[in-house]
């Protein structure tokens, strides 16, 4: 058995798909490609084994060794829910000798080495560490004295690199296994928060794109990207992504600042966080519909999304003229689906009835609802119809799918 090795991801914490700390989450830990578990260890000397299902500890983390491959899956605390899948994750370090392959060499995203004191062919589980020649932009195949070679895979995530991952000059660890091939073992992080996409995108509309390959698992609903659009660097936020004959489609919640205009797509990279480098953040957007009004007052929307979190501001600078005892914006996002769920905001200062409101009113969005309702009083008071002046500031938080 090798040496154990921590489950980094583990320690770190999780959060659930509302960006919640997962408390109590449970994770199981299976042998590859099976649903036989597999144990892990609370310590680095694997003297002392954990429970399999790992319940998660109030920060949604847990200390936790693993010695070889595994498949991990984390589900909700009560398990109705699989939040994370990973397959194929290496932990461990063996105990033998780890090689020095030098510095590689090869064409780009190709990485041959070469341990002059030793031509054995490798053995499960070894180690090779070497320099970078250069930094891959896409998916590495890696070679060891012309013996062995393939795909190298981040032991992070058990997927394919997608470029950064290995800077020129930077050391290098690799691990070998008969069943998981090459495996790096300590990738570089991009520090600037975004990872390329490495396929070529294809422009669909002026929301939306193709990737030509399955990336649900890395791309999902209210994550950042960044587009560089015929030469232009463009930010928005991921609505859906969608995986059908051999396609991602992705599709961008709509915004005013930025769309694609049908000219080449150069580069696709996806924020590792909320607000990576270079992030705006917040964007403006124009309502598809605002009712209650013959002619609509002038404001400035404007929203942003944080994990599964929507948050929605406005601010008028001249009303409009009633024409109903409603008002009603378009949202720029739809709500989640929650039975019987409603999310409330404030409308801080409003005009009704050509009168600047006293006291404030509110503003809701109903489950799976795309349409904000405003009111005149915390209760829900109407509004004044006629000809009259209406407006209103305000601002909500609610989740989103």
């Amino acid at each position: 058995m090798s040496n154990p090795q921590a489950i980094e991801f583990l320690q770190a914490g999780l959060v659930d798909a509302d960006g919640a700390v997962l408390e109590g989450g449970k994770v199981f830990t299976y042998q590859p490609g099976t649903t036989i578990l597999k144990t892990t260890y609370q310590d680095q000397n694997a003297v002392d084994a954990h429970t399999n299902p790992i319940v998660l500890n109030s920060l949604g983390a847990v200390q936790a060794f693993g010695s070889g491959l595994y498949d991990i899956v984390v589900k909700s605390a009560d398990e109705s829910e699989i939040l994370y899948t990973y397959e194929g994750l290496y932990y461990g370090v063996p105990d033998g000798t780890t090689f020095y392959g030098g510095e590689s060499s090869g064409a780009t995203n190709y990485y041959s080495t070469t341990n002059g004191l030793s031509t054995a062919p490798l053995a499960d589980g070894q180690i090779i560490l070497f320099k970078a020649h250069q930094t891959n932009t896409e998916a590495v195949d890696f070679e060891y004295n012309d013996s062995n070679s393939g795909n190298l895979i981040n032991n992070n995530t058990g997927k394919s690199l997608f470029g950064g991952e290995i800077q020129q000059d930077g050391m290098y660890l690799v691990s070998y296994t008969f069943l998981g091939g090459f495996r790096l073992l300590n990738p570089t992080t991009q520090k600037d928060g975004w990872q390329l996409v490495p396929d070529a995108a294809t422009y669909i509309s002026a929301t939306s794109l193709s990737l030509p390959d399955d990336y649900t698992d890395e791309i999902s609903s209210g994550m950042p990207v960044r587009i560089v659009d015929a030469g232009v660097v463009k930010y928005g936020y991921v609505l859906t992504a969608v995986y059908s004959a051999s396609v991602t489609t992705v599709t961008l919640v709509a915004n005013s600042d930025y769309s694609l205009s049908g000219g080449a797509i150069s580069r696709v990279d996806i924020g590792l966080r909320n607000c990576p480098i270079g992030f705006p953040q917040w964007f403006n957007y124009t309502p598809t519909s605002i009712t209650g009004f013959s002619a609509n007052p002038t404001a400035i929307y404007r929203f942003s999304i944080a994990g599964k979190t929507v948050k929605v501001v406005s601010a008028y600078s001249a009303t409009g003229t009633s024409s109903t005892t409603a008002y009603t914006v378009a949202a720029p996002i739809a709500a989640k689906t929650i039975t019987n769920m409603k999310w409330i905001g404030a409308v801080p200062a409003f005009q009704n009835n050509s009168a600047d409101s006293t006291t404030p009113g509110l503003i809701l969005i109903t489950s799976g609802s795309s349409t904000l309702s405003l009111s005149t009083s915390m209760a829900g008071a109407a509004w004044t119809a006629g000809s009259t002046n209406k407006a209103a500031n305000f601002n909500i938080e609610y989740e989103m799918t």
